[in-house]
Formats: C-alpha cells, structure tokens, sequence
C-alpha cells in the first residue's frame, strides 16, 4: 500500500511539474507574440523557445531585403509634417502589403527605408525558397510602387522612385535592446549590411534591384540580369550583382 501511495505521489508530481512547464513555455510564447512576427513564432515552436526568448538570439540563414527611397528628403523638405508622414505612411503600406504577400517579416522601418527578412517562418525556411520569395517581393514592390505613383500623378504628386538590395546569408536573429526596460526583435550581421550597400549601389548601377550572386544562384537565375561585380564598402572583394530581366 505504501508502495502504491507512493508511486502515485510521484506520477502526480511529475503531472504537476509537465504542467508548470506547459504554463511557462505559453507564458513565453505569449510574450515572443508581442514583438515577433507570427511567421517567426511558428518557427520558435519547432526549435527553443528560450533561445528565441534570450538576449542574443541564434544565428540562422536567411534572405534579406533592404529598401529605401530615392530623394524623399529633398522632396519632403517644403512639406507641412502631417503630409510627410500621410505619403511616408502611404508608401510604406503598399510595400508592406508585398512583404506579407510574399510571406516576408517586417524587420522596421528606418524612416524612408525598410528592412525586411525572408526565411524566418516555415512557409520560407528553406533558403532557396527565402531566396526566391525575396526576388518576387521586389518585383511585386516595383509594381505597387508603379501603381501609386499613377495616383500620386493623379493628385499632381512627384512620383516616388525606390532602390532594392537583396543578400542572402547568415544573420544572428534575436531579442536586443536593455533587459527589464525594452527589447526588439531583429537581425544583425554582415548580410543585413551587404543588403543595404547593394540598396545604396542601386544608383550607380541604375537599376531598381540589385541581388547578390548568393541570392541569385539560390533562387535560379533564369529571370535574372547580370549587372556584373561591383564593389561595396567594407567587402575585401567585389561581389556578382543581377537585376530582375
């Protein structure tokens, strides 16, 4: 009797302590919510929860996607505020709208500019399929951009112009900022740089995109262009760049 009394001691506490487990896990996840796209949370489940949850974060491959437009500054500076911030708002919802379609996480928003990742969540995890989906968002972003400049025109708006740069790669993937007061999600590392300065070297190529020979040999280059190498600030060589054909 003893014996079983005992035994059914154990079996319930180990009950108890699955389900304190249970309770913190959701308790964590609820918090990675708050500041993580979903698509990324997905993910989180089939991995660690505290990784995710750590200052730090993990390192993981994935697609980025940086953009920025071409002169809004000049162009805004006559501008009252409140008008700044309706065609920023505008602009940055039609690209945003392209992000989601093409299972992309918005990263942020630097002001006229926009980070985004591709390969975070299950539907892009795959880097060939990050690599692709990132390809196809640019696109779809010049479309949407061509679309709201008819309705900018039509408001007797400047049209907006944009440049795109793409790189795919390793990127530490995390939670940062101080403990206790304030943490952000995001992505840090040599390829998120790589994807800004091949933004940045969309004006002297004078094209709209430019993707780095990662990223196009990931994706397939079939319906892309060659731009050849070009060299980028901080890169010891310079690196294959295409364009959409």
């Amino acid at each position: 009797v003893c014996s079983f009394f005992a035994l059914a001691g154990i079996v319930g506490l180990a009950a108890a302590n699955r389900a304190r487990r249970n309770l913190v896990t959701l308790a964590r996840l609820q918090m990675l919510r708050q500041y993580v796209h979903e698509g990324a949370v997905e993910r989180v489940l089939d991995e660690n929860v505290d990784q995710a949850l750590a200052v730090g974060g993990r390192s993981v491959a994935v697609t980025i996607l940086s953009s920025d437009l071409r002169g809004f500054t000049a162009m805004s500076s006559g501008m009252a505020p409140e008008t700044v911030v309706a065609q920023l708002n505008e602009f940055h919802g039609a690209m945003l709208e392209q992000v989601k379609l093409h299972g992309g996480i918005l990263d942020k928003f630097i002001g006229d500019g926009m980070l985004a990742v591709f390969g975070l969540s299950r539907s892009d995890a795959i880097p060939s399929a990050a690599a692709s989906a990132a390809i196809s968002c640019a696109r779809g972003m010049i479309t949407a951009l061509e679309e709201l400049n008819r309705k900018r025109s039509a408001r007797g708006e400047t049209p907006l112009a944009i440049g795109i740069g793409i790189h795919s790669g390793q990127v530490v993937a995390g939670a940062i900022g101080a403990p206790g007061h304030r943490l952000e999600f995001t992505v840090l590392g040599d390829t998120v740089n790589t994807a800004s300065r091949l933004e940045s070297a969309t004006k002297q190529l004078k094209s709209p995109i430019a993707v780095s020979g990662d990223t196009a040999f990931l994706a397939g280059i079939s319906n892309l262009r060659p731009l050849g190498k070009v060299e980028l600030r901080g890169k010891p060589e310079p690196i294959e760049v295409f364009t959409v054909s």
